[in-house]
């Protein structure tokens, strides 16, 4: 399954004590963050009038979301159900 921005960030980073996770608890209490599913445009003019350096995190976040994407995306083609069956190791019989 692949989540919007906002769901990844929240799932994966929402604990984390970075910069990266303050962004995701800023968007985790912030009612009026985009809702539509990937809009990186709609995130970026969202955030414009925010301090440069959380533009920066966005755009490392952003990056990481969306290689996280490909990586789930590449999983599927290859008939792998979930990113931990990917890793999971193989069973011989």
């Amino acid at each position: 399954m692949i989540f919007s921005f906002r769901d990844w960030l929240i799932r994966t980073k929402l604990h984390s004590k970075t910069p990266t996770g303050d962004l995701t608890r800023d968007i985790f209490f912030d009612e009026t963050s985009p809702g539509v599913a990937n809009p990186f445009a709609a995130w970026r003019e969202h955030l414009k009038r925010s301090p440069e350096n959380v533009l920066e995190v966005f755009d490392e976040a952003w990056r990481a979301y969306r290689k996280s994407v490909k990586r789930t995306e590449a999983n599927r083609v290859q008939g792998f159900a979930t990113p931990e069956a990917a890793t999971a190791p193989i069973e011989r019989r």
